[in-house]
Formats: structure tokens, C-alpha cells, sequence
């Protein structure tokens, strides 16, 4: 499970920044969230738990960052 949400975490926050762009890379899989989901899942499979749960950690917080961001500014 942590494994999907790290995925699914890390793809959402690339493409939410845009860092797709700033690197260069702006084509498939790193400019659609579902295929980076799917790429970075098969890579987090294979790492260790506590990387995964590091990953998922860092790049929620920052989604939930910009979303409740956004959220207090259009109050």
C-alpha cells in the first residue's frame, strides 16, 4: 500500500511543479501522471520500505501543502 501512495505522491507532485519541463523532459511518461504513477511503482517495488515510506511522506506533505494552499486563498 505505501508503495502505491509513494507512487502515485511522487508522480502527482512532478507533474503539479512542472519539473517535467525544468529538466527537459517533456514527453511520456514524465509529463502523464498515470504513466509515471505506473514507472515509479515498478521502481519503488524493488527499494526498501523505509525509502518508500520517506518518499510517500516528503511528497504528500507537499501536495497537501498546495492544496490547502490554495484552499485558504480562495476563502
Amino acid at each position: 500500500m505505501i508503495t502505491i501512495i509513494a507512487a502515485v505522491s511522487f508522480a502527482v507532485f512532478f507533474t503539479m511543479t512542472n519539473l517535467y519541463q525544468s529538466f527537459g523532459l517533456n514527453f511520456k511518461p514524465f509529463s502523464c501522471t498515470p504513466c509515471l504513477s505506473t514507472w515509479s511503482a515498478i521502481v519503488l517495488i524493488v527499494i526498501p520500505i523505509e525509502f518508500q515510506e520517506w518518499i510517500a511522506i516528503v511528497f504528500s506533505s507537499g501536495i497537501l501543502g498546495a492544496v490547502i494552499f490554495r484552499l485558504i486563498n480562495k476563502l
